[in-house]
This record gives structure tokens, C-alpha cells and sequence, in this order.
């Protein structure tokens, strides 16, 4: 098979959801690599050139990943790619190189060190099996980064930025630690959900028990979580605090559920959004409108004709990827002439 129809079928099984675990690593590679290179069009040309509308929906796919993925982290600052032989050599072997490096609190004379990354586009989610056999599932927009040669050394380190639900195997000896933007989540054997998408970050025990402390006031505050607690850490405010009896929607994502709980439009729009992998316009004056709802396995369709009918909008597709939300009201008002 020639180097250009390979790629036009991994791109095409990319795009409706039907590639493999290595094809859609591959492509997530080639996004990455596409995103941190100015020279794009040199790029696709290497790989034959596919038609426009592949382009435009790759495109698309890295437009959606800025939009989800551009929360300033402290702890790393990503490299860009690096290139081992010939970018044509690279390309028709689907080797692609990715690689992030750690520049904080690093010895002077030191190396930098090397991370493991594993990048979930919008419109999809990810299991993986950690080196000491923890399992982590990732939802959709989110990041997960370790150091290979460092990991479970002392303690078993990773950073978030997103949302996963993990299950840590028990050590007594190596702690497991999860990193984020404001908290520091340390484990022995346990299972909980880390959100990272809002301005409040949350931190939900399914079981086991949970220290989480912020890291961002200097005031060293932590709380313990049992199961069924929470903690919610406000970035802006700096403030960190427990809730017990919780729900446990925060793990229907890991079952493909879809909740919406008493949520303003903006944040269910960003979760619709990042679920299916699509770019939704609305009018900012609804932002604030409130909504509650559960969607089990639902297509896009219906979630949009629903949302539409809880929220007295109409929608509209102008692309496959994007969408327009719209209040037949202020429509009227533009046909009659009102303002």
C-alpha cells in the first residue's frame, strides 16, 4: 500500500471513530506535531496531500484541543517535537516523536528530564495501564504526563490537566501522587475522579482514602477525603473545601453517561462540547441560563434537540463540526423590525 493511501484510510477510520488503539495514537501524534510545526503545509504535503475536507477537519480537531487544553500549568512546558531522521522517513513510518520536558526545579547541570505524555482529543476518551499496573481512564480534551525513568522510584508521580478517573494499585512503599494546576492528590490504593476543566477543581473518592492539599496560598491547607466525599479547590480564590455524601455523577463519564446538574449554559456548552468533539456558537446573553440533564449513549442530535427544547433555543448544523445555537425570539425581533 502506497505511503498516500495509508494515511487517507487512517485519517478516514480517525475521523468517524473507527481507528485502531495505534492508528489513533498515531494520528494524535501527527496533530500534536502539526500543531508545534509553522511549516504545515510542507507537512501535509510529505504525506500525499489529502483532500480539503480531511484538512479542514484535522484542523478542526487541533482548533478544539487549544480551546480545551489552554490552561496555564506551572509544572512543565512543552517542547516541540523532536525529529530523529527526515520528517519524510517520520511520516511513512507513523514514528513520530513526542516529547514534554520538565524546566522546573531542575538542578542546575542537570538534564532535562523526559515525559510520557497522553493527549485525549475532544470527542473521545482513553484507558491506559500505568508501569506499576494502576489504571487510568481519561475523558475527553484532557492530558495525562509522567516521567517514565522516575516514576514509582520514590513515589508514583503523574500530571493532569483534565479530567481522569483513576484506579491505583496499593503500594505502601511508593505513594501515588497526581499533580494539577492548584492541588497535589496523594494515594496509597484507591479510586477517584479529578476535574480540572472548571475554575473549581474537585477532587471525588469512589474508595479508599484521599489526601488532596493546594499548593497555590502557601497556607499548606489539605483535607482528607473517605468515600463519597469531595473536595472542590477554587483556583481564583485560592480556597479548598470538603463536601461529604456527594453524588457519584462525577463518575458517569467513565460509563459514557452524560450529566448536566443544575449547570449555567456556558459550562454545558464546553461539556457538549469537548464530549462530542464539535464547536458550538450561542449568544453570550444566554450564558447564564441554568439546565439539568442526563444523557446515556445520546447522539449529538438528540442532545441538541434536547438542550434546545429544555431551553426554548433552536440549533442549527452548518458543519459537521459546528453548530449554532439560537433564540427564536431575537430572530422575531430582526424579522419585525424590533429591537
Amino acid at each position: 500500500m502506497s505511503k498516500e493511501k495509508y494515511w487517507q484510510q487512517v485519517f478516514h477510520r480517525y475521523l468517524q471513530g473507527e481507528a485502531s488503539q495505534k492508528e489513533n495514537n498515531t494520528l494524535q501524534k501527527f496533530i500534536l506535531y502539526l500543531e508545534q510545526n509553522q511549516n504545515e503545509e510542507a507537512i501535509w504535503n510529505e504525506i500525499g496531500e489529502p483532500d480539503e475536507e480531511i484538512k479542514r477537519r484535522i484542523q478542526l480537531k487541533i482548533t478544539l484541543q487549544k480551546k480545551h487544553l489552554n490552561t496555564p500549568i506551572v509544572w512543565y512546558k512543552r517542547q516541540a517535537v523532536k525529529i530523529a531522521a527526515t520528517i519524510l522517513l517520520i511520516l511513512a513510518s507513523s514514528a513520530f516523536l513526542y516529547t514534554s520536558v520538565n524546566h522546573n526545579n531542575i538542578p542546575a547541570g542537570t538534564q532535562a528530564e523526559q515525559f510520557t505524555s497522553v493527549l485525549v482529543a475532544p470527542g473521545q476518551q482513553k484507558e491506559l495501564v500505568l508501569p506499576d499496573g494502576s489504571r487510568v481512564k481519561l475523558n475527553s480534551g484532557s492530558e495525562l504526563k509522567y516521567s517514565a525513568s522516575e516514576f514509582g522510584s520514590e513515589e508514583r508521580r503523574v500530571y493532569l490537566k483534565g479530567e481522569a478517573f483513576f484506579e491505583v494499585k496499593r503500594d505502601t512503599m511508593h505513594a501515588f501522587v497526581v499533580e494539577t494546576q492548584g492541588l497535589t492528590t496523594r494515594v496509597l490504593g484507591t479510586s477517584f475522579n479529578i476535574n480540572t476543566h472548571d475554575s473549581e477543581h474537585a477532587v471525588t473518592v469512589a474508595t479508599g482514602l484521599v489526601e488532596v492539599s493546594e499548593k497555590i496560598t502557601g497556607k499548606a491547607n489539605k483535607v482528607l477525603l473517605h468515600p463519597s466525599e469531595k473536595a472542590i479547590f477554587n483556583v481564583e480564590a485560592g480556597e479548598l473545601q470538603k463536601l461529604k455524601q456527594v453524588s457519584l455523577d462525577d463518575f458517569a463519564w467513565t460509563e459514557r453517561i452524560l450529566v448536566l446538574q443544575d449547570m449555567p449554559l456556558h459550562k454545558a456548552i464546553d461539556r457538549v462540547e469537548r464530549w462530542y468533539g464539535v464547536e458550538i456558537a450561542y449568544n453570550s446573553e444566554m450564558s447564564g441560563r441554568r439546565l439539568t440533564a442526563r444523557y446515556e449513549n445520546e447522539t449529538l442530535e438528540d442532545v441538541m434537540q434536547s438542550l434546545s427544547f429544555l431551553l426554548d433555543l433552536t440549533w442549527e448544523k452548518t458543519t459537521p463540526y459546528k453548530l449554532n445555537l439560537k433564540n427564536p425570539s431575537n430572530d422575531a425581533k430582526k424579522n419585525t423590525g424590533k429591537k
